[in-house]
């Protein structure tokens, strides 16, 4: 029940996202014009933080296990997204694709993204964005989790309808692995001794994406 109230949480908060988005677009007057496209790129796991709460199999007692550092793991990412321009100024655009955000950690994320361009979009315009959504795991036992990510880039146009953008941005995971590694306590926990874990993984990404319209 908590999964789902989080689930439905987010999806309130997306759909009241777009609503002001597209709102202060209509004030102003803006077009909306429709836009697709593929974004592929490197992530570099910088950091790791866990927590984790389970029934020790020699003893029968609770173990508390906590662990956070620096942590460098390279991961890859490829989305596809499909969105509208709102005017000059903003883009919201909802992804989906396939990503690694640790070290045999794999997943498939869903997300809303917007983008403002200060000085209006172009060519060697400027943007940044914030990213919202949830990754959800490549087995049917793994749960989605939230993810957020926010950055900055700049677009260089390539043809009439074609344009490439380069980004540059921060982000953080928040995972709940069924399997864990007690690296304080050298064991591992496997699902069935797992009470609770946590996991924040905080990564940065360089990627680029080709936009249609």
């Amino acid at each position: 029940m908590r999964s789902r109230a989080k689930k439905i949480c987010l999806s309130a908060a997306l759909a009241a996202l777009i609503s002001c988005v597209c709102s202060k677009a209509q004030e102003s007057g803006s077009t909306f014009v429709f836009e697709y496209g593929v974004e592929w790129g490197y992530t570099a796991t910088v950091f790791r933080s866990s927590y984790l709460n389970y029934i020790s199999p020699q003893t029968g007692s609770r173990v508390d296990g906590r662990d956070a550092k620096a942590s460098f793991k390279s991961n890859g990412l490829i989305k596809a997204y499909a969105g509208v321009e709102l005017g000059r100024y903003w883009n919201a655009d909802l992804f989906a694709g396939y990503c690694g955000i640790y070290e045999g950690r794999n997943m498939i994320p869903v997300s809303l993204r917007v983008s403002l361009f200060p000085k209006g979009r172009g060519h060697g315009s400027m943007k940044i964005f914030a990213e919202g959504g949830v990754n959800f795991g490549t087995t049917f036992r793994s749960k989605a989790v939230p993810y957020a990510r926010i950055g900055f880039g700049g677009r260089i146009e390539l043809a009439r309808r074609v344009s490439g953008d380069w980004t540059v941005s921060a982000s953080a995971t928040l995972d709940h692995p069924a399997e864990m590694q007690d690296d304080i306590n050298h064991r591992k926990v496997d699902e069935s001794m797992l009470l609770k874990s946590d996991v924040i993984y905080a990564g940065i990404t360089l990627s680029m994406s080709l936009n249609f319209k």
